[in-house]
């Protein structure tokens, strides 16, 4: 039997109990079923004639319609001795009791949703016998429709084995961003097995409930830091090892040119919930995220650090963002909640393309990744958008709305095609008023109203744009936004010295990136040309330079090789891989010679200064 270790690293609340509160209690002692039990007790409710248990239609963030209801199983309403009280089901997601004036406690089973086609990874429920994850609307719901009532969640696991304090880490770690409760160990015996809670958490209402995600497994990587008095844990799963330091070192940086960005860290601590398994163990080929108002749940892949910059980092960077833009800044139809029906509003464009925006844009702005990472991206999002067949068909209002029904392809049109516009924006903004002004002052008075809980509404967010940026809009707004007009991408990149289809002159030789290996005398190939004599010898990203001229790999005896050759040289080199280890005899070349390569969005040869400072103040390019 597993022993369990609940693992929090926020200030313990203080707390207050009002008169009727919730504990939910969840059984992590059977996962191997695939499944986990909840069991929700009702304190100091009054004897009713009717209550009801309603599952959430829909998580904030995912938007689509999901119906957590259909994911539970065995529901039963039960009075103080535990008998079980008649129960109708109103729909998939609500439970109703007759006659409920003995009802005490709710309890049913959630069993696995994680491949469900009506959501992604990060808004449901994934559980197997080393790993659990959930988002919240897929474990809990809430009684008699109060969303404010303050509750408490309790994780039980067996204690069949004894344990003491110093090995109790040998066992399940659990993350999840609720403050602790302090109280004392509960203990309880479902099945004839003797269970005990190691820790509790509180929320003071639904939202925030529904809004915590639980990461929980045997193997998980935390790395912990701190930036500007707040608290940031990284707690990562994954089947192989992950560069953990390198994950942790740039995801400070990100939080850093953000709250830089905002000048405010609104949270005492932050987690970063992180599935990362090698492809073949992908529960999902949806990857991605989530967004939480103090923390972010991800499915995102195992691969060597050069790549993962690539596609990690951006997706970290947009996550992050929405701590401000969607969480804080939004239109007042995204709050307060109401989760039985689909929410939709007209601007998601600026709560998820302007969020794309920044989270790319910033991480150039900042150094974290080089300017052409930029506008490479700007390529992306332009190609996509020309062969989807709802860029024109559909205005980026209604792509708004489309997005409450899951379909791949309109999602995939909309988180192209509003980052585009998001970038437009910024330009139209910056050229009227010759840089003075930006999407920046709109981000942060938007911000500066949302912390005097003043939302925007659909109808007015126009005239709020125009205002706070000093920039005439409505032309803009009516043909890009709410129009179906094609984006004049090529007009609006000159306005920041920037030209599609350039030819640039790009170095071409044997030369290879590395990084040696933490805790072995080798090191990690993580880069190299294509078109190289070491590729061509068959090593690929990811071996290992075991040994060069017969010499153990260091930085030193590497850089010989690499950057620093100065001259043709034959080299021996012994190379390990997954499948064996092998001895080659290579010529190693410093790349002098040079090859013209088109490049789809590149800076123009004579831009003026204002186009400059543009560019410079956007991405840094």
């Amino acid at each position: 039997m597993r022993i369990l270790l609940i693992v929090c690293f926020l200030a313990l609340a203080s707390i207050s109990v009002s008169a009727q509160t919730v504990t939910y209690k969840v059984f992590l002692d059977q996962l191997e079923s695939k499944e986990v039990k909840v069991i929700v007790e009702l304190n100091g409710f009054e004897p009713a004639d009717v209550a009801s248990y309603q599952m959430p239609a829909w998580a904030p963030g995912a938007y689509t319609i999901t119906n957590y209801g259909r994911f539970l199983k065995n529901f039963k309403a039960l009075d103080r001795k535990k008998n079980e009280l008649p129960t109708t089901r109103f729909d998939e997601n609500r439970w109703e009791v007759k006659n409920a004036q003995q009802l005490k406690f709710f309890s049913y089973t959630v069993t696995n949703s994680y491949s469900d086609s009506t959501s992604l990874y990060f808004a449901l429920c994934h559980i197997d016998t080393n790993y659990f994850f959930a988002n919240g609307t897929a474990l809990f719901g809430y009684v008699n429709d109060r969303k404010d009532i303050q509750d408490t969640i309790v994780y039980f696991t067996d204690i069949e084995q004894k344990f003491s304090h110093s090995d109790i880490s040998e066992g399940y770690q659990v993350f999840c961003p609720l403050n602790v409760l302090t109280r004392e160990p509960e203990f309880v015996k479902p099945n004839a097995f003797a269970l005990i809670s190691l820790m509790s958490y509180i929320a003071k209402d639904y939202d925030e409930l529904a809004d915590a995600p639980v990461l929980a497994g045997t193997k998980i990587n935390v790395r912990e830091f701190q930036q500007d008095g707040a608290k940031y844990v990284i707690a990562l799963a994954s089947n192989e090892a992950f560069p953990m330091d390198s994950l942790a070192n740039a995801t400070k940086a990100i939080v850093k040119s953000q709250t830089d960005f905002f000048g405010d860290t609104p949270f005492k601590s932050y987690f970063f919930l992180i599935n990362a398994p090698t492809y073949l163990h992908l529960p999902s080929q949806g990857m991605g995220a989530l967004e939480h108002a103090n923390s972010s749940a991800y499915l995102m892949l195992n691969i060597p650090w050069e790549g993962f910059k690539q596609f990690g980092l951006p997706v970290i960077s947009h996550e992050f963002f929405h701590l401000w833009n969607v969480k804080r800044i939004h239109s007042n139809k995204l709050g307060p909640f109401d989760y039985t029906k689909a929410v939709k509003t007209t601007s998601l464009w600026l709560s998820e393309g302007v969020t794309d925006y920044y989270a790319q844009t910033l991480l150039t702005r900042s150094g974290i990744l080089p300017t052409t990472f930029f506008e490479t991206k700007i390529s992306q999002w332009l190609e996509a958008t020309k062969n989807s067949k709802f860029s024109t068909s559909e205005t980026l209002e209604q792509l708004s709305i489309d997005e409450s029904n899951f379909s791949m392809e309109k999602a995939l049109t909309f988180y192209t095609k509003a980052p585009l516009v998001a970038l437009m924006l910024d330009l139209e903004i910056r050229t009227q008023t010759r840089n003075n002004k930006s999407l920046d002052d709109v981000m942060h008075s938007l911000y500066a109203k949302s912390k005097a809980n003043k939302h925007f509404t659909d109808e007015e967010l126009l005239s709020d744009l125009e205002q706070m940026s000093g920039a005439s809009l409505q032309d803009f707004y009516k043909r890009y936004i709410a129009g179906y007009d094609t984006l004049p991408l090529s007009s609006y990149l000159t306005k920041m010295g920037l030209a599609k289809d350039v030819v640039a002159r790009v170095g071409v030789g044997v030369n290879f990136h590395y990084r040696l290996s933490s805790d072995k005398d080798y090191a990690i190939v993580d880069s190299l040309f294509p078109n190289s004599e070491l590729a061509a010898s068959g090593v690929v990203i990811g071996d290992t330079i075991i040994s060069l001229n017969q010499r153990a790999a260091n930085r030193e005896i590497v850089a010989q090789f690499s950057r620093n050759n100065d001259a043709p040289q034959v080299v021996k080199l012994v190379i390990g891989s997954k499948k064996k280890r092998f001895n080659t005899n290579i010529v190693l070349t410093k790349p002098l010679y040079y090859n013209n390569e088109k490049k789809s969005i590149a800076p123009t040869g004579n831009p003026s200064a204002l186009q400059t400072a543009i560019r410079k103040a956007i991405y840094g390019g």
